[in-house]
């Protein structure tokens, strides 16, 4: 179809200054369905036009992403431009509008230009909006600002906000149209040469040293002038006078310099945040213009975004250059987006569980459900070990094969509640693989093989949660995933473990030890054997968890020093009443500069810390955030119920498709090289000898009471397997670590003055 053109009076510029008179050039190929629904709208870049097909022809044809007999595809020129939409040398403009003095058109304005013919043509929603570089801007803006319209969103090397380094670029082709003489004449056909000094000047940051290197090289060696280079730039100066307008050219720049989504809003995050559509982000490493890490910048607070980054020797120009590549990953994305909308199309009629454990946890699930009344969750069969034990539900539901739900294509959700972890881990492995829906409370088989597990559910496209194997009916991984996701976590202070918090807060109230342990396990809190607990196994597996969601680090279990709380005394216990403190065993992480330590360890709360009055079985997570500063989170970490919740909800959010983004891009460096202050309890004084203090504060040697405070090298403590040592225990009594010692020194020597 050949180009078309609406006419608008009168269209208010977000500077306030109003248009008299608007046209819109755009062109449309295909045709358009019955329900309006198979739009896709392309915002073109820089000196493009509405004829997509011309400059984009290898994301055209059958099977492409640009397929006319399949959509409608409409591409409009933008507003300022100089192909037939009103611009700086358009005919329906004003002398007194035209060339220098044509007003400033934003991002936010070519938006509402794109909305113009988007009403024209009777048109509520876009099934896929695309753009690269200045059309990203575009196609960005419009998702922010009118975020239902847009289904789908395809952004290709652009940025949120541009940036210092593009306005400078800008700003030095502006300089070089500025020193045309002719600049100042304001007529038609003026500027040639200044458009072609700067078309010279933007081509350096579309383009990389490797390219110009591999195709601009000089074989005559005895050449001393008229470079290879040197001729290149001119000719494609040269071309670009004889199609475009400098006018145009200068005012597109600053359009450009104005694209902000935060305009309007408290924040970056916040503006991005608006996005609803399935966000495809496309980066090319080699693009020194648009930089990958402005991409992952929108990629990060776009909920529902996907990030992608390709090789190019081409730069900024690679999303024309490389339109095949970029074709074939865009189709892959679609597909698996097209896949998952039919996964939740099914979704919404019935979620089908195949249930694997039937013990505590799972009798509690069960009822939780069945009490919920929701009728569009079913446990369809559940998976038991021993098929001699009486249950108390009908025979017909109870299998005793795995296959027996995997295999079964009815069920499209898997939910694993059982003790085994190894057995657990092929379970999960097998369902992923399958294409089924994971949940999970199982923390020792996803702290092993969490980074596995994310990628194997990542390239199924399928949901992979397991909120239940942190802190049980605490909202913990949610919070963290969605809450704090545009926020920097600096710590985490959790009290995962309900077993020996209990014993603990018996503890405090002048049990001892084995009387704790004793009433814990009579009430249900403890195990037969409490190894896994007391030695602070378990609260390490759910900080391996934490440390993924808060931090982005992936860490292997046995790479996290664990000391748990065996060899507790007395005497420990009133050491921290007599300080108005109560010992808590926690799982704990920290950011220090651009490094994370991690551990789980006894720690010394004190009365005005949230999680003091944490006590008995209940858990706790404090997060101290940069932004939303100190939030703590308290529930009952354990017990069928509590734990059956979390799976619920877990099942619930499975109905939309819900996934774990794992926002905390750019992980940090995990460390065991840190400082910190400890107080250190002995049987007698020669056991405080089996540690070297780095400092040594206080020293206390009485018949009730040995004990050695001070700072000391984390791996120099880690050096002794406390589990083990029965004649030890130590209590971390100060929140502060440090990477080197001369900080504590100096703040010694001045409490002396």
């Amino acid at each position: 179809m050949s180009i078309q053109a609406i006419q608008k009076e009168n269209l208010k510029l977000e500077s306030g200054y109003v248009l008299p008179q608007v046209k819109i050039a755009f062109k449309t190929y295909g045709k358009l369905n019955k329900n309006r629904s198979n739009v896709i709208w392309v915002c073109h870049a820089l000196t493009a036009s509405a004829e997509v097909k011309d400059w984009w022809p290898n994301m055209f044809g059958a099977g492409k992403v640009l397929d006319s007999e399949k959509f409608f595809i409409v591409c409009p020129n933008f507003l300022g431009s100089c192909y037939g939409t009103t611009g700086a040398s358009s005919e329906e403009i004003s002398d007194d509008l035209r060339g220098k003095n044509f007003p400033l058109v934003t991002i936010k304005d070519m938006v509402e230009a794109h909305r113009l013919v988007l009403n024209y043509l009777n048109l509520s929603k876009v099934h896929l909006l695309i753009g690269a570089s200045l059309g990203g801007q575009q196609a960005l803006q419009w998702a922010v600002s009118f975020p239902d319209e847009i289904e789908k969103l395809c952004l290709l090397a652009t940025n949120a906000v541009h940036s210092p380094w593009g306005k400078a670029f800008n700003a030095s082709q502006r300089l070089a149209i500025e020193a045309d003489e002719t600049f100042q004449q304001n007529i038609p056909n003026a500027v040639k040469n200044g458009l072609k000094a700067a078309r010279s000047i933007a081509l350096l940051s579309y383009r990389t040293p490797v390219i110009y290197n591999e195709t601009q090289i000089d074989e005559d060696l005895m050449k001393i002038e008229d470079f290879n280079a040197d001729s290149y730039q001119r000719y494609q100066g040269d071309k670009l006078i004889e199609r475009f307008d400098a006018y145009s050219y200068y005012g597109i720049t600053k359009s450009m310099d104005s694209h902000n989504v935060a305009r309007g809003f408290k924040s970056l995050s916040e503006g991005l945040s608006q996005v609803k559509a399935k966000t495809f982000c496309l980066a090319i490493r080699s693009d020194f213009l648009f930089r990958t890490e402005e991409m992952r910048c929108i990629t990060k607070h776009i909920s529902k975004a996907e990030y992608l980054e390709i090789d190019s020797k081409y730069g900024h120009d690679g999303f024309l250059i490389e339109a095949e590549l970029i074709n074939k990953e865009i189709m892959v994305w679609l597909n698996s987006v097209n896949k998952n909308d039919l996964k939740l199309n099914k979704m919404k009629n019935k979620i089908k569980i195949g249930l694997f454990g039937y013990g505590c946890v799972g009798q509690g699930f069960y009822k939780v459900l069945k009490d919920s009344n929701i009728t569009e969750i079913e446990i369809s069969k559940i998976v038991v070990k021993n098929k001699y034990k009486e249950r108390n539900l009908p025979e017909n539901i109870f299998y005793f094969q795995p296959s027996d739900i995997l295999i079964d294509t009815e069920i499209n959700t898997v939910i694993e509640l059982i003790d085994d972890a190894e057995a657990a881990y092929k379970i999960v492995k097998s369902a992923l693989k399958l294409g089924k829906n994971v949940i999970s409370a199982n923390k020792k088989m996803i702290a092993q093989h969490q980074e596995e597990l994310i990628d194997l559910a990542r390239e199924n496209q399928v949901s992979f949660l397991y909120e239940a194997s942190v802190c049980g009916s605490i909202p913990i991984i949610r919070n963290i995933e969605e809450y704090f996701k545009s926020d920097k976590i600096n710590s985490l202070e959790a009290i995962c473990n309900g077993t020996t918090n209990y014993i603990l807060s018996q503890a405090a109230q002048g049990l001892n030890y084995a009387e704790a342990l004793k009433n814990a396990q009579d009430l249900g809190f403890a195990e037969s054997d409490p190894t896994l607990d007391v030695d602070g196994y378990d609260a390490k597996y759910k900080l391996g968890i934490l440390l993924n969601h808060a931090f982005g680090i992936i860490i292997k279990p046995e790479n996290i020093i664990n000391t748990g709380i065996r060899h507790l005394k007395e005497n420990h216990s009133s050491f921290a009443t007599t300080n108005n403190s109560k010992i808590k065993l926690y799982s704990f992480a920290k950011r220090i500069e651009n490094k994370v330590i991690g551990f789980v360890a006894p720690f010394l709360v004190q009365e005005s810390h949230s999680n003091f009055n944490v006590d008995n079985e209940f858990n706790s997570v404090n997060i101290n955030a940069e932004f939303a500063h100190e939030q703590t989170f308290v529930g009952r970490g354990a017990g069928s119920i509590p734990t059956a919740s979390a799976v619920l909800s877990d099942i619930k959010s499975i109905k939309t498709a819900y996934k774990y983004t794992y926002k905390k891009e750019n992980p940090l460096e995990f460390t065991n090289d840190f400082y910190l202050k400890i107080i250190l309890f002995g049987h007698h004084e020669e056991s405080l000898n089996a540690l070297n203090f780095d400092i040594t504060e206080k020293s206390v040697s009485e018949d009730d009471s040995i004990y050695k405070t001070g700072w000391i090298h984390f791996e120099n403590l880690s050096s002794i397997d406390f589990n083990d040592r029965k004649d030890l225990f130590f209590i971390v009594v100060s929140e502060k670590f440090v990477f080197e010692l001369d900080e504590i020194k100096r703040t010694e020597i001045e409490a002396l003055f």
